[in-house]
């Protein structure tokens, strides 16, 4: 997700950094955000500081406003000019304060909360924020390219894959499809479910992707080809058309790997991904059993007790073999040295899980459906790493 994830994590406070530390400036920001937090004055004078101080991440909420905008306000109120600038600056005030992206606004109902209610979510900047000081910038690398991502989890993929780098490797392409009877592609460094083709083993349908792809290898795109994930029928009953995956979310505590939430994604319609961006749905899953909690929900909030496609019950869900998925999830966060947070995307195929890709500051969008805060679990893994004390 660059990506909107990469773009707030590094305009939200700074740059990375080598070691885990809250510098002068960070503890300064926070303290006086805390003041914003509980004093009128304070909250006005704050603003208008981080208006011309954080002019980056100012642009981008500007950007994410018109996208909630789009999504969230009835067609009628979209009229109203004297309505959206209000809302424009309740998002711009609420990114700020809070931490949270226009979307989450809506999603996490902000403007019906109390501030105890609104401190217990960790909201998109936020998590970034913390991510990006508690991970290791070499390791986060490795997460984002997804060639160098198969290449350290290879044993994990649990299936072959092959990089297309240049117009010479138009052979090993048509070969691999050919020889997989057929094939995923993916740009290397995209995100959010974007950029994903199947590509069929017919030589009209190879040759026309191909054209396309070898023109953009001058703009210096690079793209992985994949063999196709055959899921198990009891993923595959929801929506068949998408791999549907579960988001199992680690933490690296020390000498211990921690689960610090999951939920699981559908596909919707034509669509080949369960991405929520791309139009799928997403459901909490309770991480002590496996099963889905309550309803599932789309990017714009939009409820589901049962697939909207097939009809299958997915409130109650139980997330099959999930102690082995559990037991992988740990193994796959082991095989990263220094990292401490990743969002693993499974499969589950009939040869048992296998890694679709890991994603290196993974949202907490588990918080949307049932609108379970995070705040608990970053308040006892995050904020010690980085000696932090209280809320703020």
């Amino acid at each position: 997700m660059e990506s909107e994830r990469e773009f707030s994590m590094k305009t939200f406070m700074g740059g990375v950094q080598d070691k885990p530390s809250l510098s002068f400036s960070d503890k300064a920001y926070l303290n006086f955000r805390l003041c914003a937090k509980h004093n009128m004055f304070a909250r006005k004078l704050f603003l208008f500081a981080v208006k011309h101080l954080r002019r980056g991440l100012n642009k981008h909420i500007q950007n994410q406003s018109e996208e909630a905008i789009k999504i969230f306000v009835p067609s009628e109120k979209q009229k109203d000019s004297v309505y959206l600038n209000q809302l424009r600056k309740k998002f711009m005030e609420m990114g700020f304060i809070y931490s949270i992206n226009p979307s989450e606004y809506f999603l996490l109902d902000y403007e019906r909360l109390n501030e105890s209610e609104r401190a217990e979510f960790v909201g998109d900047y936020e998590k970034n924020w913390l991510c990006q000081r508690i991970d290791r910038n070499i390791e986060w690398n490795i997460l984002n390219d997804k060639k160098e991502c198969f290449k350290r989890f290879k044993s994990f993929f649990k299936r072959e894959a092959i990089e297309l780098n240049s117009i010479n490797d138009k052979e090993l392409f048509f070969d691999f499809v050919v020889k997989h009877n057929g094939a995923i592609i993916k740009e290397a460094f995209s995100a959010m479910g974007k950029h994903v083709q199947i590509v069929h083993s017919d030589l009209g349908e190879l040759t026309l992707l191909w054209d396309k792809i070898s023109l953009s290898f001058a703009k210096g795109n690079t793209y992985i080809v994949e063999e196709l994930i055959h899921q198990s029928n009891e993923m595959a009953m929801f929506h068949p058309e998408s791999v549907n995956t579960v988001r199992m979310m680690t933490f690296k505590n020390k000498n211990e790997v921690v689960l610090l939430g999951s939920f699981v994604r559908f596909g919707r319609g034509q669509s080949i991904v369960d991405n929520a961006g791309s139009g799928g749905i997403f459901a909490e899953v309770d991480t002590n059993t496996g099963k889905v909690i309550g309803s599932a929900i789309t990017e714009s909030g939009e409820k589901f007790d049962v697939h909207p496609d097939s009809g299958v019950s997915i409130s109650g869900f139980q997330i099959p073999k999930w102690d082995e998925l559990v037991e992988f999830s740990i193994r796959l966060a082991n095989e990263l040295k220094v990292k401490k947070y990743v969002g693993w995307d499974c499969a589950l195929t009939d040869q048992g899980w296998v890694m679709v890709e890991g994603n290196s500051h993974g949202q907490f969008v588990n918080q949307y459906p049932n609108k379970n805060g995070m705040r608990d679990r970053v308040r006892k893994y995050f904020y010690p790493v980085l000696g932090i004390k209280k809320d703020y």
